[in-house]
């Protein structure tokens, strides 16, 4: 997870009495040093390590692009998830088919790979998987509603790597009764209020995927014979039998 802290201490720098010159010169220098601000630091866990090749999951540090609302993602060697980030739960979009109603909305162009998104409820944190070259991930303190700008991370052309799929990372800080419907999900909205989610379409569920209408259903079903191949098998048969007798005849 990203930590972030500030150290700033708060010393008065002033003239000494009773003491060696030399002394309390370097007594001054010393105080003067540790009242000066640090700048905020940063960092990633776990950190990979020299060599990642191998490496389970882990992030190299700070990555580009920053999003619109300055947040600065952490740029991840594999595929997080986000329960590996420490999350309770996600919602995961793949393929990453944008969503223009719900509670999460977000939009997405393969000719622009910049993600804008919106929700009606906290979220922590957004994950961008690109390809094989890893994943961005944009952290939120305190939750966010909504951010633009967001993208996977840059590939060796120097341009986002194409979206393989999208996950939205939150805690939940309220109590939600399961409503027994595999296809959504509780969450807590701003106001700590228990609200049923849809999972995306094509989510798995027991008897086949979840539908735009947060249902599961077997979607359309396949025949187990395709309904062409039928008549092609008889065509095929009165041919043959056709030629059968055509050759005992002669």
């Amino acid at each position: 997870m990203r930590s972030e802290y500030r150290t700033t201490s708060v010393v008065v720098c002033s003239r000494g009495y009773g003491m060696n010159r030399v002394t309390l010169l370097g007594l001054i220098v010393a105080l003067c040093i540790i009242a000066t601000p640090v700048a905020a630091s940063y960092s990633c866990d776990p950190i990979c390590e020299a060599d990642p090749n191998g490496s389970d999951k882990c992030c190299f540090g700070e990555g580009t692009p920053v999003s619109d609302n300055s947040v600065t993602p952490d740029d991840w060697n594999d595929n997080p998830t986000c329960v590996d980030l420490g999350f309770e739960q996600g919602i995961k979009f793949d393929p990453p088919n944008p969503v223009a109603s719900g509670n999460i909305l977000w939009d997405f162009d393969p000719a622009d790979p910049y993600v804008n998104w919106s929700s009606s409820f906290p979220v922590d944190a957004v994950i961008m998987k690109g390809g094989s070259v890893g994943a961005n991930v944009y952290y939120y303190s305190p939750p966010s509603d909504g951010d633009r700008g967001l993208a996977t991370p840059i590939n060796p052309s120097g341009k986002p790597a194409g979206l393989s799929h999208i996950d939205f990372c939150y805690n939940n800080e309220c109590t939600c009764d399961d409503d027994g419907n595999e296809c959504t999900a509780e969450i807590c909205d701003p106001e700590d209020e228990c609200i049923h989610v849809n999972l995306p379409p094509g989510t798995a569920c027991s008897i086949g995927v979840c539908n735009v209408d947060g249902i599961c259903s077997q979607g359309t079903p396949v025949p187990e014979f395709p309904s062409l191949a039928l008549p092609v098998a008889f065509m095929i048969g009165i041919v043959g039998l056709v030629y059968v007798f055509k050759v005992r005849g002669n």
